[in-house]
């Protein structure tokens, strides 16, 4: 290996996992990009958030990529009014970065690595420049949308938002916004962002330009060296979810063994052992359900792997592909309805059932001051069991007993 091409393998999108598996960059290394369709997605809400931040901007073109945008997604069967409706939260959270003031703000801005990662680059959703009162640069903010709903992402200690941030001092520098002189940098606060409007989830972290320029030559640099002198060290983890090669990778299978506290041989062949005692404590269930997600995913990679190895004339020794289960279905549903239709037997509400919209469909039809949206009542759902680090308050459930022992207590 000659060096990393660090914007096919070192990219600030996987800096999450390159920084910690170092082996993960060869395993990947010619295997084909993959997308999905809520990756298509997350791009459609980005052009969103771009044509409509440009519009603030006054940007030329911008209203006829909102309407390009609009034809798009429409065409893709995506959710338009829900996706304005998210996107404009990220707008908003970004205008108040600015301050109020348009020209602050760089929107989809491309920014390269320097010698950190050579050949590497990388696109910033969002840069905010904000200037003092003697027009000095006191504070840049980096804002990144995540349009999923899936794994919420913090701003703390993320990579991806810190090489953005890099790049983006760097591009200052290269334009003469920024002296190189890092004595000043002290000055300089940075602010990472990240916008997970369909979560409801905005977080940000905060750091001066000093403390970024060292944790790229003290936590990147060495890594950059290492991968490029060839090291594939791999190491298994969280960040393996997206990895390629996680479902034919030794070190998250043995990985996975070691969190389940049994020998890998022990794993394969009979499954995680169990204490001696007959019953479980309640600290041994706490300690076995927070690996419940982590084994979930990495069987389904296992699965996904197979299904397609098998699927391509491969073979898995023990498994194999049937036929699914058959399941019927009309050739066209409007010829069907009038067929239903002109015949007399049947009434329409016995061939085709109407059902009431559900206060989510309704809310994306009718108008904000719409009556009938104020007969929406909320009503709590089943409790989730989720892990004691959530941010959501925890439920409080008396001791039923104990009350009733109160209650007749109290009557005596």
């Amino acid at each position: 290996m000659t060096g990393p091409t660090a914007h096919h393998e070192l990219g600030a999108s996987g800096a999450y996992r390159w920084l910690v598996c170092l082996g993960s960059v060869a395993a990947q290394r010619g295997l084909a990009e993959s997308s999905s369709v809520y990756a298509e997605e997350g791009t459609s809400a980005h052009e969103l958030g771009e044509a409509t931040l440009n519009f603030w901007k006054g940007v030329k073109g911008a209203t006829r990529a909102t309407q390009e945008w609009n034809k798009a997604a429409v065409a893709a069967g995506y959710d338009v009014r829900e996706m304005v409706r998210e996107v404009d939260k990220y707008v908003e959270y970004v205008k108040d970065l600015c301050k109020g003031d348009p020209d602050a703000l760089a929107v989809e801005l491309r920014v390269s690595f320097g010698d950190l990662i050579p050949g590497g680059f990388g696109t910033s959703d969002t840069v905010v420049v904000l200037r003092d009162d003697d027009g000095e640069v006191d504070r840049i903010d980096i804002g990144d949308l995540k349009y999923g709903r899936g794994k919420q992402v913090e701003a703390a200690n993320n990579p991806q938002l810190r090489l953005y941030a890099f790049g983006t001092v760097l591009s200052l520098i290269a334009d003469g916004v920024l002296d190189e002189d890092l004595d000043d940098f002290d000055a300089i606060t940075i602010g990472l962002h990240i916008c997970q409007p369909r979560l409801n989830h905005f977080d940000a972290d905060e750091m001066t330009v000093s403390e970024l320029f060292k944790w790229a030559q003290d936590d990147v640099a060495p890594v950059v060296q290492d991968i490029t002198d060839g090291d594939e060290t791999r190491r298994a983890g969280s960040h393996c979810d997206f990895c390629k090669v996680q479902a034919t990778c030794r070190e998250k299978a043995e990985q996975q063994a070691r969190d389940l506290d049994t020998d890998f041989d022990d794993f394969v062949e009979d499954g995680p052992k169990t204490p001696n005692a007959d019953e479980l404590t309640a600290d041994e269930i706490g300690k076995l359900l927070a690996h419940r997600k982590d084994v979930e995913k990495w069987f389904k990679a296992l699965e996904a792997h197979a299904y397609a190895e098998i699927e391509k004339g491969g073979d898995v020794p023990g498994w194999k592909l049937v036929a699914g289960r058959r399941s019927r279905k009309w050739e066209d549903d409007a010829v069907v309805f009038d067929a239903f239709r002109n015949q007399r037997a049947l009434k329409q509400d016995e061939y085709a059932p109407r059902k009431l919209l559900t206060p989510p469909q309704a809310e994306k039809l009718l108008a904000k001051g719409s009556k009938i949206l104020d007969m929406i009542i909320a009503t709590d759902g089943k409790p989730t069991l989720v892990k004691a680090s959530d941010k959501k308050p925890a439920l409080t459930f008396g001791n039923i007993v104990d009350e009733f022992d109160n209650d007749d207590e109290a009557e005596i």
